[in-house]
């Protein structure tokens, strides 16, 4: 739980560590979203065609996170979180080995 270390400071080592992470992880996403976005625009050299391609990727995306979050909520449920998230780095280096593969340089 996050428990103030002194009443009179109001938030703990633990809150100010939390608020850090929460706030790293915003940047490192806006980062990443950035290059997701350069990367869908370098694969479509037709710039009429680039709203196109964004739609169809973030189309992909939120189909595919219903199923990813059923699956990990059973696995969790199942098994233990250590399973669930072991799978999700499975599939996470399959895809960076097909990414890898399927894009040569």
């Amino acid at each position: 739980t996050l428990v103030p270390d002194d009443p009179a400071d109001g938030v703990g080592d633990q809150g100010r560590t939390l608020a850090t992470a929460f706030g790293v992880r915003r940047l490192v996403a806006a980062f990443e979203w950035r290059l997701r976005l350069a990367f869908v625009a370098d694969l479509v050299k037709e710039e009429d065609k680039r709203g196109t391609a964004y739609g169809f990727y973030h189309g992909a995306v939120g189909f595919c996170a219903l199923p990813a979050s059923l699956i990990l909520g059973y696995l969790w449920q199942s098994f233990g979180a250590h399973v669930a998230f072991s799978f999700g780095a499975v599939l996470a280096l399959l895809a960076g080995v097909i990414f890898y593969i399927g894009f040569p340089k």
